[in-house]
């Protein structure tokens, strides 16, 4: 991957592009609000998913949304197979909260794009004022995830899948039989796979992102020390992200608050606007 600082001018701003290497990840801006908030998307979704939070959030935060790579109209101009450069993409990231006038800033996160979200936090503490997650992936990555990315065969195994998806179904019928995987996983892996061109996405998904992580001992000793105040969203009829599986990471945080609401894993930024609704 092209190494430089991803830094953009103030007067290239206007574009509405952040460059990272050779690739470009968009964004757009909402609110007005005197704080900064920087939001990225769960897979599968856009930046526009964010717009809803711009009359609940807008008064208080600028919000500038973020397209992953191979979602909305970000561009990845680099090689196949290429991962993404982890420090590239959060220099990218802290340049242009300089260049916006912000040495601090805060997060927002849905699913995938909490890897992003823990990430910053992680290498920038002292200047992340303030996290918001909502069912974040990143604390606890999960054994397919890690099959699909680091060992090559699997990799190759699932890259044969995405051109000759009757092993998926196969699968998808063995683990349902079985009882294997919880039936919501099930519905959400097979709508993420019903097309080839969905498929592709998702595979080059997981290889671009794969280093975006952190040492969950890490995130918890930096977070600890530097007591950064998070909120925790949670669904309670999610799958994916479950309670259970971050319990660890609760309890290990004084400056963290967890909110359950009535949601499924797809409706959580729905939910999580409502809330900030009454509440203001």
């Amino acid at each position: 991957m092209a190494k430089g600082g991803g830094r953009i001018q103030k007067s290239q701003l206007t574009h509405e592009k952040l460059q990272v290497g050779s690739s470009f990840m968009t964004y757009q801006k909402k609110g007005s609000g005197p704080r900064l908030l920087l939001c990225f998307h769960g897979y599968g979704l856009d930046k526009a998913n964010f717009n809803l939070l711009e009359g609940p959030l807008g008064g208080q935060f600028t919000l500038f949304s973020f397209d992953h790579f191979f979602h909305g109209e970000s561009e990845w101009n680099e090689a196949d197979e290429v991962t993404i450069d982890k420090d590239e993409l959060l220099n990218a990231l802290i340049n242009l909260c300089t260049d916006l006038g912000h040495h601090r800033f805060s997060v927002l996160a849905f699913s995938l794009g909490g890897k992003i979200a823990l990430s910053l936090a992680s290498s920038y503490p002292d200047r992340v004022e303030q996290m918001i997650l909502l069912a974040p992936d990143g604390i606890k990555t999960s054994f397919w995830y890690s099959l699909a990315t680091y060992p090559l065969f699997f990799r190759d195994v699932l890259k044969h899948i995405v051109l000759k998806p009757r092993i998926f179904h196969l699968l998808v019928a063995v683990f349902r039989f079985f009882r294997l995987v919880d039936k919501g996983i099930i519905r959400f892996a097979q709508t993420q796979m019903n097309s080839e061109a969905k498929r592709w996405r998702l595979y080059k998904t997981w290889v671009c992102y794969k280093t975006i992580s952190v040492p969950t001992d890490r995130l918890i000793s930096q977070l600890a020390q530097h007591r950064v105040p998070i909120d925790l969203y949670l669904g309670r009829f999610d799958k994916i992200i479950t309670e259970k599986n971050l319990r660890f990471f609760i309890r290990k945080l004084p400056c963290l608050r967890l909110v359950i609401l009535p949601a499924g894993h797809n409706h959580l930024i729905e939910a999580f606007a409502r809330l900030k609704n009454i509440k203001n």
